[in-house]
C-alpha cells in the first residue's frame, strides 16, 4: 500500500469539537476587529468575515486530518510532494467555498469567475498557514496514537506474561508429574531406600528451583542443564530404558545467559507428546554458539508436529516461551519449530549474553 494504516475516527463529538475550536478563534479574530476596526466597518460584517473564513475551516478540517493520518507513514520525501497536494487541494476547496460565500459579507457586482481569483491570490498564505496548523495538530494525534497503542500494548505483553507466569507454574507442578514420582519413590523405599532419597532430593529441588524462578529471570545454561539434569533424573526412573536423553552443549555456551526455565518445559513436552512406533523416545538437547548468538535446540524421534496437535499440549509451552523471549529480548530472539517426518524440533536462537560474575 502506498500509504500507512493510520486513521482517525470522526465521531459527533470530536465533529462538535472541531466546529467548537474553530468558533472559539472565529470570536478571538471578531473581538480583535472589534477594537481595532481602522476602517469603520459596521460590526455585523465584521463577525460575518471571521465566521465565514474559520467555519470554512471547520468544514474541511476533517478531511485535511484524515489526510495527514492517512500520509504519516509514509517517508518524508514522499510526504512533503502529498502534503503540497494536500494543500493545492484545501486552498482550492476553500476559496471555491469563501467565493460563495462573499455574496453574503460583502454583496458586490463581481462575477463569481473573477471573485474565486481574487479570493485564491489574496488567501493562499492565509490558506497555508492553516493548512499547516491543521497538518501539525494532525502530528500530535499521530504521536498521541502511536504512544498510547505503545503503551497499550506494553500492558497486554504485562498480562500475557503474568499469565503465562501462571501457566508456566501450572506447567511446571502438573500433578501426573508429581504424583508418578511419588509413586516411584515409594515404591523405592522398600526395594532401594537411598535410591528413594536422592530422588526425594532431585525433587524437591527441583520444585524449589521451579517455584523461585521468575518468568523475567536469566540464568548461566550451566545452571539451567544443572536443574534439567534433576527432571532428567526423575523421568528415567520412571521410564527406565524407554527414555533416551543426550545433552550435547558446546562448552563456549556453558556461560551464556538464558531465560529461566527455557529447557525444562520443552524437554517435558517432548517426553509427553513424541510419539514414538517403537524403541524408546530419543530426545537430543543441544546448545551451540554462533556469530555473538547462542542457539539452543530439543529434538526428539516422535511424529513431529504435524501429527501432534497444539491443542494437545504443545501449544500452550510454546506461547508461554515465545511470550517470554519477547518480553526479555524485545524481537531479538526467536523461536523456530520443525521436525515433520523425523520427529518435533524446537530451536531457541538468543544474543550471546555472558554471566560476569560467580555462576548464576
Amino acid at each position: 500500500m502506498m500509504f500507512g494504516i493510520m486513521r482517525f475516527s470522526w465521531t459527533p463529538r470530536r465533529l462538535l469539537l472541531n466546529f467548537a475550536i474553530w468558533s472559539g478563534i472565529a470570536a478571538l479574530l471578531t473581538t480583535h476587529l472589534f477594537l481595532t476596526n481602522p476602517d469603520h466597518l459596521p460590526h455585523q460584517l465584521l463577525a460575518m468575515r471571521a465566521a465565514f473564513n474559520y467555519w470554512t475551516c471547520a468544514l474541511l478540517t476533517p478531511f485535511v486530518v484524515s489526510w495527514a493520518f492517512a500520509i504519516s507513514e509514509t517517508r518524508l520525501r514522499v510526504r512533503i510532494p502529498l502534503h503540497v497536494a494536500g494543500f493545492a487541494v484545501f486552498h482550492l476547496v476553500y476559496s471555491v467555498i469563501r467565493t460563495g460565500l462573499a455574496h453574503f459579507d460583502h454583496p458586490s457586482d463581481v462575477s463569481y469567475g473573477r471573485g474565486l481569483l481574487m479570493i485564491l491570490a489574496s488567501y493562499e498564505f492565509q490558506n497555508l498557514w492553516l493548512y499547516l496548523a491543521q497538518v501539525v495538530a494532525a502530528q500530535a494525534l499521530v504521536e498521541f496514537q502511536r504512544r498510547t497503542k505503545a503503551a497499550a500494548g506494553a500492558a497486554e505483553l504485562a498480562l500475557r506474561l503474568k499469565d503465562s507466569e501462571l501457566r508456566a507454574l501450572k506447567m511446571q507442578l502438573q500433578p501426573h508429574f508429581l504424583f508418578n514420582t511419588l509413586h516411584s519413590i515409594g515404591i523405592l523405599m522398600e526395594r532401594d531406600p537411598a535410591v528413594a532419597r536422592s530422588t526425594m532430593v532431585r525433587l524437591s529441588d527441583l520444585l524449589r528451583h521451579s517455584l523461585q524462578q521468575r518468568a523475567g529471570e536469566r540464568l548461566t545454561l550451566r545452571s539451567e542443564l544443572e536443574m534439567l539434569d534433576k527432571y532428567i533424573a526423575i523421568e528415567k526412573l520412571r521410564f527406565q530404558e524407554n527414555l533416551d536423553i543426550r545433552i550435547d552443549v558446546a562448552s563456549s555456551a556453558l556461560d551464556a545467559l538464558v531465560p529461566a526455565l527455557s529447557l525444562q518445559p520443552l524437554v517435558e513436552n517432548a517426553i509427553r507428546h513424541a510419539r514414538v512406533a517403537s524403541g524408546p523416545t530419543r530426545i537430543t538437547v543441544a546448545a551451540s554458539v554462533h556469530d555473538s548468538m547462542v542457539t539452543l535446540t530439543v529434538e526428539d524421534n516422535g511424529s513431529g508436529f504435524e501429527e501432534t496437535a497444539e491443542g494437545a499440549g504443545h501449544g500452550v509451552g510454546l506461547k508461554n516461551l515465545e511470550a517470554r523471549l519477547l518480553h526479555l529480548y524485545s524481537g531479538r530472539a526467536r523461536l523456530e519449530i520443525g521436525g515433520a517426518n523425523s520427529g518435533a524440533r524446537v530451536a531457541i536462537t538468543l544474543p550471546l549474553e555472558r554471566w560476569e560474575g560467580a555462576d548464576a
